[in-house]
């Protein structure tokens, strides 16, 4: 009855570890995938810096933070004529706008932006038709076209602020607070307007890039995390199937799964701390090894033997006449050897002896197992 428990047990111990190998595989490629996303993203950047390199892209930046807090400080006024509750509204939806219209003029100022641009463009393997010249002729006809709508909605923008500034001082000289007239104070927030769309040429580029730094720092964490979900599903794996080998499970004549190979070869060969090469999938080759089996006397006996390796790979054969025995066709991974023997007088016999030692594998002189 204890026999049947344990037996029972042990099998439910297997298909834990071969669940939890599962995941760890599953955890690997995941991570495979992500590492391949962050270093396309994070080579990206690279060729972001090295193209804008001589760009006064950072230059640029901030003399724009500092003209659109000019231009807000000197357009709230405004900004409360067309809407009274909530002027600041109308500050967010003017910046946007007016990086729009950076954006679109930027290409045809700038020919860092257009270099940038087509480095962009041949990423897209939509456009793999394209030949350089034809590259060259869709990036001007795009920097032209768009510099033309930027122009277009610069001028209607423009004129909508001079609108309502105008009615301000109507109001200001209708209500006896101001003079009524328009004056060189009330070109400002126009001036400071050109300004900030002048000096916003390279926003949209930095906007983008803040992005993908962000999204390479997620990479990055996701990446980790996986590596680290794999190594503790590995773990736990190869955990469980030791205690499914106390509970009398065995890899003679069980057909144990390619997930659990791979947890117990990652789980030896691989270091964590070599995170690339931990997630990286084993591959299998046909390897050999070579017994001998003799009595204590020397003389060659010829019984079944069953192997186990370290990978929890088995074979089994009948050793020859002179008691040697050879397995030449052992798919496992490289590194693994045989950890476990199983000596029995023959295939059929339940009784056997078992033999416990580390035997290389690929082995040119045989290995001796001295029965009694």
């Amino acid at each position: 009855m204890s026999t049947t428990l344990n037996n029972i047990t042990a099998a439910k111990e297997y298909e834990y570890s071969n669940s939890l190998a599962q995941l760890a595989n599953e955890k690997a490629k995941d991570a495979q995938a992500t590492l391949a996303k962050y270093n396309e993203e994070a080579e990206r950047i690279n060729n972001w810096n090295r193209i804008m390199s001589v760009a006064p892209v950072n230059q640029f930046f901030l003399l724009y933070i500092i003209i659109t807090i000019a231009e807000f400080y000197f357009s709230q006024e405004i900004y409360k004529v067309a809407l009274p509750r909530f002027p600041w509204l109308v500050a967010i939806a003017l910046a946007a706008i007016g990086i729009f219209i950076s954006e679109s003029i930027s290409y045809l100022c700038a020919n860092t932006l257009r270099t940038w641009k087509r480095y962009e463009l041949n990423r897209d393997k939509n456009n793999d038709h394209l030949s350089e010249d034809e590259m060259t002729k869709y990036i001007n006809s795009f920097s032209r076209t768009y510099f033309i709508v930027g122009v277009i909605i610069s001028l209607i923008v423009l004129g909508v602020i001079y609108g309502i500034s105008a009615r301000r001082v109507f109001l200001e000289g209708a209500s006896e607070l101001g003079r009524g007239t328009f004056g060189i104070f009330d070109c400002l927030p126009l001036i400071f307007y050109v300004l900030e769309i002048g000096t916003g040429i390279y926003v949209g580029y930095m906007i983008k890039k803040i992005y993908l730094h962000l999204n390479v720092t997620t990479l990055k964490n996701k990446y980790t995390k996986q590596v680290k979900n794999c190594s503790e599903f590995t773990s736990q794996s190869v955990s469980k199937f030791q205690k499914a080998e106390t509970g009398q499970y065995s890899a003679v004549g069980s057909n144990v799964s390619d997930n659990v190979h791979e947890a117990h070869f990652r789980y030896k060969m691989r270091d964590l701390n070599k995170e690339e090469e931990y997630i990286l999938p084993a591959t299998k080759e046909i390897q050999s090894i070579r017994f001998v089996v003799r009595n204590p006397e020397g003389v060659g006996l010829v019984r079944h033997i069953d192997i186990v390796t370290e990978f929890k790979f088995s074979m089994g054969g009948t050793s020859d006449n002179q008691g040697v025995i050879v397995f030449d066709k052992l798919f496992t991974f490289r590194g693994d050897m045989v950890k476990d023997i199983f000596v029995r007088e023959s295939s059929t016999s339940s009784e056997f002896k078992k033999i416990e030692s580390s035997y290389l594998l690929n082995n040119e002189q045989a290995h001796v197992l001295i029965v009694l």
